[in-house]
């Protein structure tokens, strides 16, 4: 049984990344992208949006991705 993955949290504080991040995963692999653009932001979502997977910049302002990975809910 083939596993289906269909929504994707891209989390940058680029929003030139976020952008090239979004069209590369629509248009090659036809996610649906929520973007994020703090770790904190990235929870919220996470908790409403319950994405298939996360893909998380490692150096962030306030809060990069392995203190978000920390503090999930």
């Amino acid at each position: 049984m083939a596993l289906i993955l269909s929504k994707v949290l891209l989390v940058d504080d680029e929003p030139d990344i976020r952008r090239i991040g979004q069209i590369s995963l629509e248009h090659v692999g036809q996610w649906k992208v929520v973007q994020a653009q703090s770790g904190l932001q990235a929870l919220t979502l996470a908790a409403d949006d319950r994405p298939d997977v996360v893909l998380l910049d490692v150096i962030m302002p306030e809060v990069g991705g392995a203190g978000t990975v920390g503090r999930r809910r």
